[in-house]
């Protein structure tokens, strides 16, 4: 995933776009790429300020 290094002189200002207008489905496709023992019940439980990640997922990571 190093080309979607956001901020880190990532010039693809499609990814950027995309990032930012729904950064929830941003990051859900991209940890669709991954490999997971089990898959995510909810991509974000946000409750500020504390932020859950792919909640009931299990990953090797």
């Amino acid at each position: 995933m190093s080309e979607f290094n956001i901020g880190l002189g990532n010039n693809d200002t499609k990814t950027r776009k995309d990032a930012s207008f729904d950064f929830v489905s941003f990051w859900e496709k991209q940890a669709k790429s991954l490999s997971w023992f089990s898959p995510w019940e909810k991509t974000l439980d946000w409750n500020p300020p504390f932020a859950k990640w792919f909640v009931g997922g299990t990953i090797n990571a």
